[in-house]
C-alpha cells in the first residue's frame, strides 16, 4: 500500500505523514491501550477525520479510511473513552433541533394529505431563515397534491459523534411522522441529510430539492453577464451526479459560465466542517478550509449551507444556490451568522411559518434567563464563535 493516492488528497493522512496500514495500526493499539495520554491522542487524531470518503473513493482497493475511524469512535464511547468534549456541542445543538421549541411537522395550509414533503434539514433555517420559507413557498405553488413541511435534524452529529443510541430515537421519529403523513415523496435539501436516509431510511422515497427546481425553476433572478464562477461539491453530494449536474444546470440557465475546481463531482472535497473536527482540531479544520479556498480564484456556488458557512467565515466569496435562486449576488460576501443567531434563527423561523401559514401563534415560554441583556464586544463576539460558546451559555451563568 504505497501508491500515496489518498494521502495527497487528505490533509489529515498528508499531515500524520504515514500509510493508511500505519493508521489502521494506530487505531487498533489505541483501543487497547490503557495509556491515559497515548488514549487522548489516539482520540484526537480519530476525531480528525471529515468521514468524507474521498480516500475509499481514489484508493484502487476502495479503503476508506473513514470506515476505520468511524468505527473507532463507536468503539471508544461504548468503552468511556471519547472525550465528550469533541462532541458535546454538537449534539446539543442537535437536540435543540429536535425540541418542540424549535421543530416542526404539518401539511401544507389547506390540504388534509400530502404527496411530498420537504426536509430542509436543521442548519439551513439556522443560517438563513429565507431559505427554508422561500423554497417552501415555491415548492407549495409548483407541485400538485400538497407539499408538507418537517422542520428537524436527521441525525448527522450523533452519527458523526460514534453515538449510535442518540441516533436511533431520531432516525425512528422521523420514520413515525413519515408514516402519519402517508409515506409521501421527501424532498431533501441537504447533502448529509440525503447521505443519512441513503443509511437509514432505505424504504423511504427521496428527491433531491435541486432536481425539483431544476424542473421547477424560480425564474426571477436571471442574469447575462456570464459571470465565470466554481462549482464547490459538498463531500456528501459524491454519489448523487444527478443533484450536482441539477446545479450546474441551473445556473447555466441563469446566465453564469461555470467552471470546475480541480476536484469535484465524485471526488469532491470536505470543506471541513465534515464529522465535527473542529472541536478536536481546529488547526486541520481551518488548514482544510485554506486549501478549499486556494483551488480558485472564482467565486464558489454551493448547495450546503454548511460549506457557504465555512468558506464565508474565510472570506471568500460565495454563494448558495438558493441565493441567487430567491436572494440575488448581494449575500455573497456576507459572513454567516454565529452560533448563538443560529439558534435564534431557527425558532425565528419556526415562529413566522406557523403565523403566516397556519395562522397560529407558537405559545412560547421564554426562560428566565433569557431577559438578561448582554453588551458582547465584536472581539469577545469572535472568541465566543471560536470556543463555541453560545450568548445564551453565558446567560445561564450568570443567571
Amino acid at each position: 500500500c504505497q501508491c500515496m493516492a489518498c494521502i495527497k488528497s487528505c490533509l489529515l493522512l498528508k499531515t500524520n505523514k504515514g500509510y493508511p496500514k500505519t493508521y489502521i495500526n494506530h487505531a487498533k493499539q489505541s483501543l487497547r491501550t490503557i495509556n491515559l495520554i497515548h488514549r487522548k491522542m489516539a482520540a484526537r487524531r480519530t476525531n480528525a477525520c471529515n468521514l468524507c470518503g474521498l480516500c475509499g473513493e481514489i484508493c484502487p482497493n476502495g479503503l476508506d479510511m473513514g470506515e476505520v475511524y468511524m468505527k473507532s469512535r463507536r468503539i471508544m464511547h461504548a468503552n468511556g473513552q471519547l472525550p465528550e468534549a469533541f462532541h458535546e456541542f454538537w449534539l446539543r445543538d442537535m437536540d435543540f433541533s429536535t425540541s418542540k421549541e424549535v421543530s416542526l411537522c404539518r401539511t401544507q395550509p389547506g390540504y388534509d394529505t400530502t404527496a411530498y414533503l420537504f426536509f430542509p434539514g436543521c442548519q439551513m433555517g439556522g443560517s438563513w431563515p429565507e431559505y427554508v420559507s422561500d423554497t417552501y413557498r415555491h415548492l407549495s405553488d409548483s407541485l400538485e397534491g400538497g407539499v408538507a413541511l418537517c422542520l428537524d435534524c436527521c441525525g448527522a452529529p450523533s452519527e458523526w459523534a460514534g453515538y449510535p443510541e442518540r441516533t436511533q430515537p431520531i432516525v425512528q421519529g422521523f420514520q413515525d411522522r413519515w408514516e402519519k403523513l402517508g409515506r409521501p415523496k421527501v424532498i431533501l435539501a441537504c447533502p448529509s441529510c440525503e447521505k443519512m436516509f441513503r443509511e437509514y431510511h432505505r424504504d423511504i422515497p427521496t428527491i433531491s430539492l435541486w432536481s425539483v427546481l431544476d424542473e421547477n425553476p424560480p425564474l426571477q433572478n436571471l442574469t447575462d453577464k456570464r459571470k465565470r464562477v466554481a462549482v464547490f461539491d459538498p463531500c456528501s453530494s459524491r454519489n448523487n451526479p444527478d443533484e450536482q449536474q441539477s446545479i450546474r444546470r441551473m445556473l447555466t440557465a441563469m446566465g453564469y459560465q461555470v467552471e470546475e475546481l480541480p476536484m469535484h463531482g465524485r471526488y469532491a472535497q470536505c470543506c471541513g466542517y465534515g464529522g465535527l473536527i473542529y472541536a478536536s482540531n481546529p488547526e486541520l479544520a481551518e488548514d482544510i478550509r485554506s486549501d478549499r479556498i486556494g483551488d480558485s480564484t472564482l467565486p464558489f456556488v454551493t448547495y450546503c449551507v454548511n460549506c457557504r458557512a465555512v468558506f464565508a467565515s474565510g472570506g471568500k466569496q460565495v454563494w448558495h444556490i438558493l441565493d441567487l435562486l430567491f436572494g440575488g449576488e448581494e449575500r455573497a460576501g456576507q459572513k454567516p451568522p454565529d452560533w448563538s443567531t443560529r439558534t435564534a434563527n431557527r425558532i425565528k423561523l419556526k415562529k413566522s411559518l406557523l403565523q403566516e401559514l397556519w395562522r397560529e401563534e407558537m405559545g412560547r415560554n421564554p426562560e428566565p434567563f433569557e431577559a438578561i441583556k448582554l453588551m458582547i464586544p465584536e472581539s469577545l463576539g469572535g472568541k465566543m464563535q471560536q470556543e463555541l460558546i453560545l450568548a445564551d451559555d453565558i446567560k445561564q451563568v450568570v443567571y
